[in-house]
């Protein structure tokens, strides 16, 4: 195998769409396979490069996945770098690229064990409904769309967030219901 396309142990055999992979690598003479990111006994150092695809779930155990990308970066080409892994991990990252000139979603940023009164933030910021989620994250996994009038039952939600790690609150975008969210992807 040239390239492995790491998956999740639920994706052995990625998604749909990224099966799409292997004939197309296999048109430009790679053989491409799917390797699940946990699997303790697979040699990363037998494949040319690894393309990170499928490892939904990485962020129930983050720091077990960025150590792997650590690994794999050690052991052969992985794409995308482990730094850029590690700062894409948590979405604070956003917050660098506001610093950058890049516009973003109005975020407030609460660290672990901090206490933040959401009625209060949300009051002090002008926004009314409010996004709760946590900061390391994927798949909307314990994304809560909090309305004007119960932003004091959801209160219970963000102090559930912050008691294991860090939370974002966004103002909540009505254009996300009906256009959806777009994802950037960048070559080169």
């Amino acid at each position: 195998m040239d390239i492995a396309l790491a998956t999740a142990r639920e994706l052995p055999d990625l998604d749909p769409d990224e099966r799409l992979l292997v004939p197309a690598l296999a048109a430009l003479g790679l053989r491409a396979e799917p390797v699940v990111w946990t699997d303790a006994a697979f040699d990363w150092s037998s494949v040319r490069a690894c393309v990170i695809r499928s490892t939904w779930g990485y962020f129930l155990e983050v720091e077990a996945f960025v150590a792997w990308a650590d690994r794999v970066a050690r052991a052969t080409s992985l794409f995308n770098p482990a730094p850029v892994v590690r700062w894409n991990s948590h979405k604070r990252y956003l917050a660098d690229l506001e610093t950058r000139g890049v516009r973003i979603v109005p975020t407030a940023f609460v660290d672990r064990g901090a206490r933040v009164d959401l009625a209060e933030l949300a009051r002090a910021r002008g926004w009314r409904d409010l996004v709760v989620k946590p900061a390391v994250s994927a798949g909307s996994h314990a994304t809560k769309k909090v309305l004007a009038d119960a932003h004091a039952d959801a209160q219970a939600h963000l102090d559930a967030i912050v008691a294991h790690g860090d939370a974002m609150v966004q103002p909540y975008l009505t254009s996300v219901e009906g256009r959806g969210e777009t994802s950037l992807v960048f070559f080169d």
